[in-house]
């Protein structure tokens, strides 16, 4: 398919539904001129049905020999659109369509945008981590997980439940129990250099003396 290999990024996956809509509109008229084959001989002869056999001739020329590029080119698109950049949502729910249709869309695309969104997930959790306080953090994740869930029903097929799931636990773990055990260490932290400096305070003897350091005359 000379059409599809030297193109990149949106161009290829313009090109790759272009030929997937052109595909679809000859073997609808395919299926139509030889309904009559359809019927009887196919029928028969226990053979592929006209449909059935285009999909599988569009899935050998076209699909598999640029499915890990195409795949690659979307899930770059997505990664774009989630750091804020505008991108094309329809082209996007094209090839979800291709691979819907032509049953890969769950090992093909679905795992690898799981995986990629693990790796994202990842990556704004450290970044978050490292200058936001408690509240900033909840905040972003709250976002974070409306703007995923929006994305899903956007151009991806509607998830099944063990996807949503699935979805989720990548957030809490990826996300958020970082969080929790960074704040978990700020507290240690901070109760062990109170701590020192209640031990510092008793060995000069301002601590003990008043509750605020002042010598119990003052004090009371």
């Amino acid at each position: 398919m000379p059409a599809l290999r030297d193109k990149y990024g949106a161009q290829l996956l313009q090109e790759f539904t272009k030929r997937w809509d052109l595909f679809k509109i000859m073997n609808k008229w395919m299926s139509q001129f030889l309904r009559y084959l359809d019927r009887f001989h196919i029928v028969q002869n226990n053979l592929p049905t006209l449909n059935l056999s285009g999909l599988t001739n569009f899935r050998t020329t076209v699909f598999e020999p640029f499915q890990t590029a195409v795949t690659e080119a979307a899930l770059s698109l997505i990664d774009d659109e989630r750091q804020g950049e505008s991108v094309d949502v329809g082209l996007l729910s094209k090839v979800v369509e291709v691979y819907k249709v032509l049953n890969a869309y769950v090992d093909s695309f679905e795992a690898p945008f799981l995986r990629e969104s693990k790796g994202f997930f990842s990556k704004r959790s450290q970044n978050w981590l490292a200058v936001d306080s408690t509240p900033q953090y909840l905040l972003k994740v709250e976002q974070l997980i409306e703007s995923e869930r929006a994305r899903v029903h956007a151009y991806l097929l509607p998830p099944t439940e063990a996807v949503r799931c699935f979805l989720l636990l990548l957030l809490v773990v990826v996300v958020c129990t970082p969080h929790v055990g960074l704040t978990r260490a700020r507290q240690t932290a901070n109760r062990g250099a109170v701590r020192r400096r209640a031990a510092e305070g008793a060995g000069d003897g301002t601590i003990g003396e008043g509750r605020l350091g002042l010598p119990r005359a003052v004090a009371r």
